[in-house]
């Protein structure tokens, strides 16, 4: 950032241990600042408008959008809730998921900087870098299965909703040194998680197959995908004029509503954060649109679906429970 009109500025550090000190366009993102004011809102109410033909659900939509905005806030939403919400989109190969993703990371100029896939994860101690690395920023994991090399990492993506580091060893002494995290996230995969403590900690937006405009909203989106981190710089100079305790307030009254509606209670509380956003979006671009019911809805849906998933858990434990020992328990009566 620049400090002195355009003198003297102050640059981050690269993290890429191959890049030169001079070298600006390496792992530091960077936000498209040449709009006026009027312009970036004229931008966002395109986008909000040509995301939600794309999907062909507004609501799916202002969640996305409502889950990207609420990073400029995730230090203090984080503060008082010891969590933030990952966002986990999912559905049927070649639907879009990784071209949403990036879109979404963009807002921010982190659609390559900040993605992802899990086979490159491996052991996670380079990623665990960039998570400590890009504060309140949006970082993208792809290619989310239901196999072995996707559970390995369950216990270290259930860390990461409540910020809990690695502790590596120090060389100098004696001593440990923790390496935080502070980072947003987004999966993105076929199959959502199969361990229910972590699925409770997503908001999961299955992609829908039909209705969707796949054509010229596409286009669109592609076209001005350089200039969509004006968007990102729009809600980070607007948050400095936002009532924080406000913003909080909303966020309980929200979450005391969904769980009134037969949520569950983390479940209620991740819907809020982003609802919050989503609804500010809303009213702004869609104000004929019922966001409030269909975040009711979507809530209320997400919390019988994990409870289903519970049901079918606990059947194939029982199951192979019964096929512990030197013969099988199970019958042709069970089957």
């Amino acid at each position: 950032m620049w400090v002195a009109g355009r003198t003297a500025g102050i640059k981050p550090i690269s993290i890429n241990s191959e890049s030169d000190f001079d070298d600006s366009q390496v792992d530091i993102p960077v936000l498209y600042t040449l709009f006026n004011e009027v312009e970036r809102e004229e931008l966002l109410k395109d986008l909000v408008i040509n995301l939600s033909k794309n999907l062909g659900d507004v609501g799916m939509a202002l969640s996305m959008l409502g889950w990207t905005m609420a990073n400029v806030y995730s230090d203090i939403i984080f503060d008082k809730y010891r969590a933030f919400p990952f966002l986990f989109l999912w559905g049927r190969h070649g639907k879009g998921k990784t071209n949403i993703t990036k879109w979404l990371l963009a807002l921010f100029g982190m659609e390559e900087n900040g993605y992802t896939t899990l086979p490159q994860l491996k052991s996670g101690v380079g990623f665990s870098r960039k998570v400590s690395y890009y504060a309140s920023l949006p970082v993208a994991i792809d290619e989310i299965r239901a196999d072995r090399e996707t559970t390995e990492f369950y216990g270290t993506f259930r860390s990461w909703y409540n910020r809990i580091g690695r502790t590596m060893g120090t060389k100098e002494n004696f001593g440990v040194r923790t390496q935080e995290v502070k980072s947003n996230f987004i999966f993105t995969g076929q199959d959502t998680f199969t361990d229910n403590a972590l699925r409770s900690r997503c908001i999961p937006l299955k992609i829908p197959i039909s209705n969707r405009d796949l054509e010229d909203s596409y286009r669109w989106i592609e076209a001005n995908l350089s200039e969509l981190s004006s968007i990102g710089f729009h809600w980070i100079l607007e948050s400095s004029s936002i009532n924080t305790n406000e913003l909080l307030k909303h966020i309980d009254l929200l979450d005391k509503t969904l769980i009134y509606s037969g949520c569950e209670t983390r479940t209620a509380k991740n819907w809020a954060i982003i609802g919050v956003f989503g609804k500010l979006l809303a009213l702004k671009y869609f104000p004929k649109f019922d966001f409030d019911s269909w975040l009711k809805e979507a809530a209320k849906t997400d919390t019988s679906d994990q409870e289903a998933d519970d049901n079918v858990l606990q059947f194939f434990r029982i199951v192979e429970g019964l096929q512990i020992g030197e013969s099988s328990k199970l019958t042709s009566d069970h089957i």
